[in-house]
């Protein structure tokens, strides 16, 4: 049985013991999965529970004589022909009670994974009501309703909402919810983002916000109405997402521009009441050399433990180096090289102009990550896998021994509890006698924060978990700096 070019998690701690290849490392890429997309690009996944994977962007398949809105992939990253013509959405695509809410700047609908429209919703056919829908983003509440930004024409007399206005509700059904106060503001309201307490984030092009004077990043209660003590000096910004923090601080990215500061900034840490927070590295440096405008906006900013972020972007430098979509930044904000240096996304020509980025990083049920955006290639700095095209499948902190040979099944590595609170118990069997063999704990980027030696081919070390930040961990057993099993921690404390 030849295993190589496979790997082996050990949540069940079973490994195959055979002649040890390299072993693949988290967030390297997974060649087994590769799409067929070839031009234009993916702006929003969602992972189905059969390993599927639902696509909303501006997609085009070989043969496809235009372009589709939604596609479905298979788990090897194939196109599921039995998907239709997906002729809804583009944009923004959020699951909810097995369907998903998906717009496109011009309007939302909710379909079903098979593809059809859930006719229970309107989908902002709401004339007299709507005329208009542009731009802007949605909230989607746990009961259905929506919170709707963007710039809306509304026309009903009778309720009074005649006009253009800024922030709207629609309820379950897709109609406008005349029991709230929609808000107007002088500008296109863009990104939303609840907080923990109701209330919300929102960035957009408007100096006023219900006839006050406000920044391009304002904080609204639940009601939609303006929390006047926060104010941010942003005069410009495209596009923003936002990352709240238990401090109430909240990181942001996009394309910034601050009054008073000459740098157009990517990648900022905000203070509760909304200035700008000088204990962080807000001048972080990312650069999209191929444009020429230079915008080289931050898309998604994701947690890698307590100490990391992982955050992705249209750039294809970062301090000066080439670095294309991805990178590790510390809470500080500064950059790291633990992953993605030198590697990333690549670029292409969409018909006018060079592009490439990666939207939004997601994790799997399984582990594993995927990257989805507009580009062709990815290196993860050993490989470089030039027809990975708009999404990518990435190893997670899981990833085990790649293998070779006839293998006969033992228990390698067990670690009991998990969760762990103050202890964990590590039982590992060695197979054969293979040299020096270690125990190692590793943090999410891989770094190795406990090891220990030990001796014989089988035996249990008991692992004092209370000095661990809680979070996620990976153990792995090598013999002779080989791994020979990996298996995830979870500590909570």
């Amino acid at each position: 049985m030849s295993l190589c070019g496979k790997y082996v998690t050990t949540i069940a701690a079973t490994i195959w013991v055979a002649a040890i290849c390299r072993a693949q490392q988290p967030f390297d890429l997974d060649p087994s999965f590769v799409t067929s997309i070839g031009t234009q690009g993916v702006g929003s996944i969602a992972l189905l529970e059969d390993g599927d994977v639902l696509l909303s962007g501006t997609i085009r398949f070989p043969g496809d004589q235009e372009d589709r809105n939604t596609a479905r992939l298979n788990p090897d990253g194939s196109r599921d022909v039995d998907y239709p013509f997906g002729t809804y959405g583009g944009g923004k695509l959020v699951p909810w009670e097995g369907r998903f809410y998906v717009g496109n700047g011009q309007g939302i609908r909710r379909i079903w994974p098979n593809g059809s429209a859930d006719n229970d919703f309107a989908g902002l056919n709401l004339d007299p009501y709507i005329y208009l829908l542009q731009g802007g983003d949605f909230h989607v509440f746990p009961d259905g309703r929506l919170l709707i930004t963007g710039t809306h024409e509304l026309s009903d007399t009778v309720r009074g909402y005649v006009g253009l206005y800024n922030l709207i509700w629609i309820t379950a059904e897709g109609r406008l919810d005349t029991t709230r106060v929609h808000r107007k503001c002088n500008g296109g309201l863009d990104t939303v983002k609840e907080l923990a307490d109701g209330s919300f984030l929102i960035g957009g092009g408007m100096t006023q916000y219900d006839g006050y004077p406000v920044g391009n990043i304002i904080h609204v209660f639940a009601d939609g109405s303006l929390d006047t003590s926060y104010h941010t000096s942003v005069i410009w910004n495209w596009p923003a997402c936002f990352y709240p923090l238990p401090d109430g601080k909240v990181l942001c990215g996009g394309d910034l521009v601050f009054q008073g500061i000459s740098d157009t900034l990517h990648l900022v840490r905000l203070n509760p009441d909304g200035s700008l927070d000088g204990t962080f590295n807000n001048l972080l440096d990312l650069e999209r050399s191929y444009d020429q405008d230079g915008v080289a906006p931050v898309t998604s900013i994701t947690p890698l433990g307590a100490d990391r972020y992982i955050i992705t972007g249209f750039w294809d430098r970062v301090e000066g180096n080439a670095q294309g979509g991805i990178a590790l930044v510390d809470t500080a904000g500064n950059l790291l090289d633990d992953l993605f240096v030198g590697g990333g996304c690549g670029t292409y020509w969409d018909g006018f102009s060079t592009i490439g980025g990666i939207n939004g990083l997601t994790e799997a049920p399984d582990g594993s990550y995927y990257i989805h955006g507009y580009y062709h290639g990815y290196d993860d700095g050993t490989t470089n896998g030039a027809m990975q095209r708009m999404v990518s499948r990435l190893y997670g902190l899981d990833v085990g021994v790649e293998e070779a040979g006839d293998v006969e099944a033992v228990d390698a590595l067990k670690v009991y509890p998990n969760p762990a609170e103050t202890w964990a118990a590590l039982t590992f069997v060695v197979p054969n006698d293979q040299g020096r063999t270690e125990l190692l704990v590793l943090d999410l980027t891989g770094r190795n924060v406990w090891s220990k030696q030990v001796s014989g081919q089988h035996g249990q070390l008991i692992l004092d978990t209370k000095d661990f930040a809680a979070g996620n961990y990976t153990v792995e057993l090598r013999s002779d700096g080989r791994m020979v099993a990996a298996e995830r921690l979870v500590i909570k404390n």
